[in-house]
């Protein structure tokens, strides 16, 4: 019963909340359907619309590691993380990068001997606003 009566305090708040919006910053409807509020809001100037597409792009990122360890690295948001293709280092005698990720998608990087090498891959599909297909992500892994 309290779980109701509390729900129920919160959808009246909200929809006094956005009674508050409408009338100070330009929304034009505000219905109530069942326990749902649509607002929908209209803009006072004619603006065009943005473009949200972006070209790819290169992300890089520096590491050290000693000789003999191993660390995982992958593209990675919040948790989660995108499918990739072309994995590879641009020096295997200084280290190695696993063909096939983890299941959260991370790649296993053996360092073999001092140095410096760049572990790369490729952005497969466009995933959310943060990958876009295309997208290379590089590790530049020194060896000490």
């Amino acid at each position: 019963m309290k779980g109701k009566i509390l729900r129920l305090n919160l959808v009246v708040l909200f929809f006094m909340f956005a009674m508050m919006l409408a009338s100070s910053s330009g929304i034009s409807q505000v219905s109530k359907n069942s326990s749902v509020i649509t607002v929908e809001a209209k803009s006072k100037k004619n603006t065009k619309k943005k473009s949200t597409t972006r070209k790819p792009k290169t992300i890089t990122n520096y590491v050290t590691i000693k000789k003999n360890k191993k660390l995982h690295v992958g593209p990675s948001t919040a948790g989660i993380f995108p499918e990739t293709k072309d994995w590879k280092s641009s020096n295997s005698k200084v280290a190695t990068v696993s063909k096939k990720g983890d299941s959260e998608g991370f790649h296993k990087v053996t360092a073999k001997k001092k140095g410096k090498t760049t572990i790369s891959c490729t952005v497969k599909e466009t995933a959310g606003p943060w990958w876009i297909k295309g997208d290379v992500y590089k590790w530049v892994i020194t060896v000490k």
